[in-house]
């Protein structure tokens, strides 16, 4: 299943939902969608044709203590919510020191190894304001990578 970026729909992460809603205003749309992990859904009234564009200024705006990135969307408009953390595997299970030296080569923070899958690790970016779809692009191109994606939540129903 394939998941894009949307343009107009960004997850925001922080401290807490007051706090944000604060930060966003009153001229910023928003739902709450899951309050124990305050994330919250912003749509911007004018968003950029870009949407790396509308992340900078929202990142701007709310500050460096929050995290942003857009709502993934999968072919059946399900939303996914990135947490702002990594998931690559390996083309074969790596040391630590590899995990440490791609991190750092990178500008990641190695986070942990997978106990079931040793190829895979959990990683994030150093800077809280990188765009991840552009992250998790140039990690799917490095050498010794078989597969990288963004590590989401979502609302499920059944149906």
């Amino acid at each position: 299943m394939t998941r894009t970026p949307s343009p107009t729909r960004f997850v925001v992460r922080g401290t807490s939902k007051e706090k944000l809603r604060e930060r966003l205003g009153p001229d910023i749309r928003h739902e709450i969608v899951d309050a124990k992990l305050v994330v919250v859904v912003v749509e911007p009234d004018a968003p950029e044709p870009d949407p790396r564009q509308t992340s900078r200024k929202l990142q701007e705006r709310l500050g460096a203590d929050v995290f942003v990135a857009p709502v993934l969307v999968d072919d059946r408009g399900g939303a996914a919510y990135p947490t702002g953390r990594i998931q690559v595997r390996f083309d074969k299970p790596p040391s630590d020191q590899r995990c440490l030296a791609f991190a750092e080569s990178h500008e990641l923070k190695f986070l942990s190894r997978n106990k079931y899958q040793s190829a895979q690790c959990l990683f994030k970016p150093l800077d809280v304001s990188a765009y991840l779809p552009d992250v998790v692009e140039d990690l799917a191109s490095a050498e010794g990578v078989r597969r990288v994606w963004e590590v989401t939540e979502g609302q499920y129903t059944r149906g």
